[in-house]
């Protein structure tokens, strides 16, 4: 868990005055060098524009000597800044890395809080004072992450949607040839997905709430709409490989889902019972979708 923002500012100064402290120039044996050196380059350049063209022709050997001393011994100290500051860059794009990766364990661990919170006591009776108290820190270190509760509800929401869609979506492979169990499999998995009590609470929120903000129309957009274009996807593999007779997938995709949410979805999220069995309503879905789309003695049988 990272500390504090205050906590990490006063650690960011340490460690910067920690390279002065460690910079070459700081030490005298070095720095003093380097200042005679420049004293030295500034008069002999200054001395030589005031002299007459004559004498810079007499002088020029001498002159031209000891600018090349003065240059040779301020030569060991810019090297040693050079390697120095070499160093630095990459112990700076070192720590940037490990704090990246801090970062991006702190906003999960938000995000897993936050969701936690949100099933347990519900969008409405959440807030960021209780999940920042369970993730330890301040309610100013957890708007760094997120604007306001909107923003963090949907970011912990749609990660587990994503992720749960991913999953659900990589059963529909057109190169499958049985087309009745490819569509059973993923009817079933995907009324598992709707009909749970995580997803549904999503949804009664989004509605809920799609007239004061914009979090409904994201959660759709990220959720249920991301989910329909992949079916359509797949819809359109099916059409061109001439297994189904559509000619708009998306009708077709919209067609199925509806036909596989019909009797279900829609009584669980009033809170009632749903009219069927999970099973029963996804084989009559299939069936009622191969009837209408598949071409005659290709795929049902």
């Amino acid at each position: 868990m990272l500390p504090p923002a205050s906590e990490r500012g006063g650690n960011r100064q340490a460690s910067n005055t920690a390279a002065y402290d460690d910079h070459p120039m700081s030490l005298p044996f070095l720095r003093l060098p380097y200042y005679i050196s420049a004293f030295h380059l500034m008069i002999y350049l200054r001395a030589w524009s005031h002299l007459r063209p004559s004498k810079r022709r007499q002088k020029s050997t001498l002159y031209f000597l000891k600018l090349y001393c003065t240059v040779y011994l301020m030569l060991p100290s810019c090297v040693v800044n050079r390697k120095h500051y070499k160093s630095v860059r990459k112990r700076r794009s070192e720590g940037e890395v490990e704090m990246r990766v801090r970062t991006d364990a702190r906003r999960q661990a938000i995000l897993e809080t936050a969701t936690q919170v949100f099933r347990e006591v519900g969008y409405e009776r959440a807030s960021i004072a209780m999940i920042s108290a369970r993730v330890g820190g301040s309610k100013t270190t957890l708007y760094g992450y997120f604007k306001s509760k909107e923003e963090l509800f949907a970011a912990a929401m749609t990660g587990a949607m994503e992720e749960q869609g991913r999953q659900l979506t990589a059963m529909l492979d057109p190169s499958q040839p049985d087309l009745r169990r490819v569509l059973e499999s993923f009817g079933e998995a995907y009324l598992r997905l709707v009909t749970s009590d995580h997803i549904l609470a999503i949804v009664r929120t989004a509605v809920a709430e799609a007239a004061n903000s914009k979090l409904g129309p994201e959660l759709y957009v990220r959720g249920p709409k991301m989910g329909w274009e992949h079916l359509t996807t797949y819809m359109s593999h099916l059409k061109e490989r001439n297994i189904i007779n559509s000619t708009d997938p998306r009708i077709a995709a919209a067609h199925f889902k509806g036909l596989l949410e019909a009797g279900i979805v829609e009584p669980l999220q009033y809170g009632a019972e749903a009219e069927f069995a999970p099973r029963e309503a996804v084989v009559a879905a299939v069936d009622a979708f191969l009837r209408a789309y598949s071409r005659s003695g290709l795929v049902i049988g």
